[in-house]
């Protein structure tokens, strides 16, 4: 199966972000402890790297999608275009950007038709490993769809919302391969991004207002 999670930046004027893309590198490191060598992963930030990967002789199986504030219409556009270029393609978007409200969700992703599934939860790792579980055993979208894994949201064959519940987050950061120590963090290490480390997550508080908490 190939994969392709990507944390898409603008460049028109230079990059809007100069981190590197840590959260797809947990992401597709969960999912390698899972599959190992029989999942090809390639971790993307360009547009055009997209691009060349659908155009590829082996376009992705999946295509994973980062939505942030400011790179949600950046996604969608590619997003829509993998699925002119790769019509098969099932494509797992996630992050903060997404809406709390069941009609405002589901208009979400309406608008955004591309997208398959949405991880609704910021903590993206064991949600994702369980859609690819699923597509790896040959269920169908439909399928996944009508009962889809917890922390997903996305809308049925009769364009109605299944939101499921968000599960509890990891209580040890260590149950996920260090994507660094792995070298698969490797090309982001040329001088052009700014290392980055996770060292806790979730928070003791609940503001309201904070997607930590």
């Amino acid at each position: 199966m190939n994969l392709s999670l990507c944390d898409l930046r603008h460049a028109t004027v230079g990059s809007h972000s100069a981190y590197m893309p840590i959260a797809i590198g947990y992401i597709a490191s969960y999912s390698q402890s899972f599959f190992g060598s029989s999942l090809a992963v390639n971790l993307i930030t360009k547009p055009d790297a997209l691009t060349g990967a659908l155009q590829s002789s082996e376009p992705p199986d999946v295509l994973g999608l980062s939505n942030y504030c400011w790179n949600a219409e950046l996604s969608r556009f590619m997003g829509r275009y993998a699925k002119e270029i790769v019509p098969n393609v099932v494509i797992v978007a996630g992050g903060p950007e997404f809406p709390t409200n069941d009609e405002e969700a589901a208009d979400y992703l309406a608008y955004r038709s591309e997208i398959d599934f949405f991880v609704h939860n910021y903590e993206g790792e064991a949600i994702f490993l369980e859609i690819l579980k699923r597509i790896q055993a040959n269920e169908s979208s439909a399928s996944i769809k009508s009962s889809p894994p917890l922390g997903v949201a996305c809308l049925n064959e009769d364009g109605d919302l299944i939101r499921t519940a968000v599960p509890e987050r990891f209580k040890d950061l260590d149950l996920i391969p260090s994507p660094i120590l792995s070298g698969m963090m490797d090309g982001f290490l040329d001088g052009s991004y700014m290392p980055f480390l996770e060292t806790t997550r979730g928070c003791p508080y609940g503001c309201t207002f904070c997607v930590q908490s």
